[in-house]
């Protein structure tokens, strides 16, 4: 904590309030992760709040979570302490004989599962300043600085909070008073345990860096490594009613779906995704969990985990067409190092686990943005075939219909339906990962042809996981319909659609999922039927965004930018978090980073060719596939696209992309408009 003289706060982009954050109960409107604006470097975290007087800021580091092996010596990953496989031949014949089954005899255990949890509390007392006038606290998203400012008595005071990644420090700068700091007081637990190297020595030579750089040094590297990042990307959105000048909380209390939106709103919620990101996962760190980097509990709500269902993968989906492909770097070192040899462990154990697949499109994703040839061969492809060559072990011939097509045995969709056979989530994950298998081995050089052949034949075989209900949408299981699971279901979760986005097996159109009008129409009455993402299960923002998305792949711009409005009225609170259920708690992070993909959906469709398209064919991406009118005269810098480029583009009144300009891209590939008009040609 360091005393220095006046600050002069400017705020551009930015969320701000004239009150202070507060720290109330969890389900009052003044619980602190709806007041609070976040920052963080990836490893670590603080949410500044407090009045003037008694400022405070919650503590988060990535590594601290309850349970594991220190908590239970019998801990094992939450794998079975024995083999179970000798169950799945009988589980497989029971769900082919009748359809449906159970896959108890093969669970593992949650015990010691724990938790990620907060750190500690910084407090700063400050006597005589409770009389103080012109407050106001401000979130730069152009620089990842938080500052408070107000007056006492004619003196100017100042809070500045950021967190350095090139420092690697949670920084903390009073302005202003005759400061001192005093480590003796409040309370601390000792004698934790640790695996791996003693971090004293790490601690020490850290701190002594920092110590040893003035505030303006520290601040000028922070703002120099986070602003490269945010200004890899600019979307700029027309502010007609003057919102710049209203507080946050105010502009999104304000917000109804029914009107046309608030662009000035929509875009700096999407500059706040981006935000997040930057500060909740970089490299060296773990990847951002259900909350992001931040908690002020012991406890969050459901534990603040990995679910990798939906949520780990919408944390990401902003990442790589945005220039924030390095914010994934410790994603794929948390792949390798834990999910891969305890997914090992498991395949031993189980023989059935529950495999990255889904994980497999943001390796591809990465290095099809990137071209970074070289990890893609260290790191990229190695995790993409391991779980190419698990699926290969595991797919089975459909023993129900007897059609000669390849499915997994047993599989649900994820939390909701049967335990059954062929279900459309993972068929379409498989086909997808075994795809960009063949895609991707040229750039590998993969020299097993026995293995490339093998992905071949059972591509050919695989049931593509599209099929169509007897009222004309997507199937999610393959069991006939008159097994009477509700098809037609508004449930949350669009797993069943995942081939159409994020995934491209159907969006893409590749060869077995039949023509392009009837994939769309299934889809459409997909959407219709699973509603607007606010049903009895659950009103939960990330629902919303993944509506938004598909809808905008179908160039359905109302319906795309009503579930966006939707969400931000449902879901979204005073700080711009997203809440679970509706607005009230928990905070859950991943609709917050599902609306930046959601609305980088509306503005390009950039899917990738198959592995067997010729080699001169050229590829369409659509820019502005679903952009308001709302948005009218709005443009895009830094946007990347497949093959190592990037575009910048801009719209009409009507928004329709009517110039374009592409540098770094040497693939074939044609830009057009909603309308289908070529407006930038790569040749």
């Amino acid at each position: 904590l360091l005393a220095f003289s006046a600050f002069t706060c400017v705020a551009a982009r930015s969320l701000w309030s004239t009150k202070p954050a507060t720290h109330a109960w969890r389900k009052s409107d003044d619980y602190l992760l709806k007041t609070a604006y976040p920052v963080g470097n990836g490893q670590l975290g603080a949410i500044p709040h407090g009045p003037p007087g008694l400022e405070k800021a919650v503590l988060n580091i990535d590594s601290l979570w309850s349970g594991g092996p220190f908590e239970s010596e019998d801990y094992n990953g939450g794998n079975p302490n024995e083999p179970k496989y000798g169950a799945l031949p009988d589980i497989r014949a029971e769900i082919f004989s009748n359809g449906t089954g159970s896959v108890a005899p093969l669970l593992g255990s949650s015990d010691a599962y724990g938790a990620y949890q907060t750190l500690g509390n910084l407090t700063i007392s400050i006597e005589g300043v409770q009389d103080y006038k012109n407050y106001k606290r401000v979130l730069d998203l152009e620089t990842g600085v938080h500052t408070s400012t107000y007056k006492v008595n004619g003196t100017e005071f100042s809070t500045v909070v950021f967190c350095t990644y090139p420092d690697e420090r949670s920084i903390t700068i009073v302005h202003g008073a005759n400061t001192n700091f005093d480590q003796t007081k409040g309370n601390a637990e000792n004698d934790y345990s640790f695996k791996g190297q003693d971090p004293a020595e790490y601690v020490e030579r850290v701190t002594k860096n920092a110590a040893a750089k003035s505030y303006k040094r520290l601040l000028q590297s922070h703002t120099e490594d986070y602003g490269r990042l945010a200004s890899a990307f600019t979307l700029d959105l027309p502010d007609p009613n003057g919102s710049a000048n209203v507080e946050t909380a105010e502009l999104i209390a304000g917000y109804t779906a029914e009107s046309t939106g608030d662009p000035f709103l929509e875009a700096l919620l999407f500059d706040y995704s981006r935000h997040l990101l930057i500060t909740s996962s970089r490299p060296g760190s773990l990847p951002a969990n259900l909350q992001g980097r931040w908690t002020e509990e012991l406890w969050p709500a459901w534990s603040a985990d990995y679910h990798a269902n939906i949520n780990l993968q919408m944390n990401y989906w902003a990442a790589d067409q945005t220039g924030l492909s390095e914010t994934q770097d410790g994603l794929w070192d948390y792949m390798e190092l834990n999910w891969a040899p305890r997914g090992s462990e498991t395949a031993k154990l189980l023989r059935h686990p529950a495999s990255a697949a889904w994980m497999m499109q943001h390796v591809w994703d990465n290095f099809d943005y990137t071209r970074d040839v070289a990890w893609f061969k260290r790191q990229g492809y190695p995790l993409i075939k391991g779980v190419a060559r698990f699926w290969l072990s595991q797919l089975q011939e459909d023993g129900f219909f007897e059609d000669g097509t390849l499915v997994v045995n047993p599989c649900n969709s994820p939390e909701h339906g049967p335990t059954t056979f062929g279900c459309a989530h993972y068929q379409q994950e498989i086909h997808r990962t075994l795809d960009t298998v063949l895609s991707g081995a040229p750039f590998a050089e993969e020299d097993d042809e026995d293995f490339l052949e093998q992905v071949r034949d059972a591509l050919g075989k695989l049931d593509k996981g599209f099929h169509v209900t007897e009222w004309g949408g997507v199937k999610e299981w393959k069991i006939p319909d008159w097994y009477g699971y509700d098809e037609k279901s508004d449930h949350r979760h669009l797993s069943h659609l995942t081939g159409w986005h994020p995934g491209y097996s159907l969006s893409a159109y590749h060869s077995g999922y039949g023509t392009n009008g009837t994939i769309q129409d299934a889809v459409r009455e997909t959407l219709i039927a699973r509603g607007d993402g606010n049903a009895g299960d659950a009103n939960a923002g990330w629902a919303k965004v993944w509506r938004t998305a598909c809808w905008a792949r179908l160039n359905d711009t109302e319906q795309a930018h009503f579930h966006l409005r939707y969400a931000i009225q449902e879901n979204f609170v005073g700080n711009g978090f997203s809440m679970y259920d509706g607005q009230n708690e928990p905070f859950q992070i991943d609709a917050n980073f599902g609306l930046g993909g959601a609305v980088l959906s509306m503005l390009v469709v950039d899917l990738p060719l198959a592995h067997d398209a010729p080699a001169d064919a050229v590829r369409t991406v659509v820019l502005g596939p679903a952009i308001p009118a709302s948005w009218k005269g709005g443009s895009v810098k830094g946007l990347r696209v497949r093959g190592a480029g990037t575009v910048d583009f801009s719209w009409d009144d009507e928004g329709v992309v009517d110039k374009a300009s592409v540098e770094g891209l040497k693939s074939k590939v044609r830009f057009v408009n909603v309308k289908g008009e070529v407006v930038v040609k790569v040749k």
